[in-house]
């Protein structure tokens, strides 16, 4: 496989050792893989603006869940403290109740006493 060489002038007068069309080929080959390095280079700065785009938009989505899961136990703790709250103020609602109860049950017996000694000064003034 001996390639004879030939020696020509290209159309810009310049002295050439290859065959003017395999040179012709290896020029736009050579202009093809340019234009296929810009375009990888192109498609590098894509790839990479989006990775950029998408690394952020994580990073934004672990801050709102974070602040999701900061906020579902603050609500939590908040109903376990209405909770106790709530039940603190049941059992001091069945305290004044029994105060109210004890105070009533009191008036009553004042009240009977206070008849029966109306009852007993009647009584005794009437018999005079």
């Amino acid at each position: 496989m001996t390639e004879e060489k030939t020696i020509s002038f290209d159309d810009m007068h310049q002295l050439r050792i290859y065959d003017p069309e395999k040179f012709n080929d290896a020029v736009s080959l050579q202009e093809e893989a340019v234009n296929f390095i810009d375009k990888l280079q192109l498609f590098q700065s894509v790839v990479t603006n989006i990775v950029t785009a998408v690394e952020q938009q994580g990073k934004q989505i672990d801050k709102h869940r974070l602040k999701a899961i900061g906020l579902r136990l603050r609500v939590k703790g908040e109903a376990e403290l209405r909770r106790r709250k709530e039940e603190e103020l049941q059992v001091r609602i069945k305290e004044k109740q029994i105060e109210l109860d004890r105070y009533m049950a009191e008036h009553n017996y004042l009240r009977k006493v206070e008849q029966e000694q109306k009852q007993l000064i009647e009584k005794l003034s009437f018999t005079d």
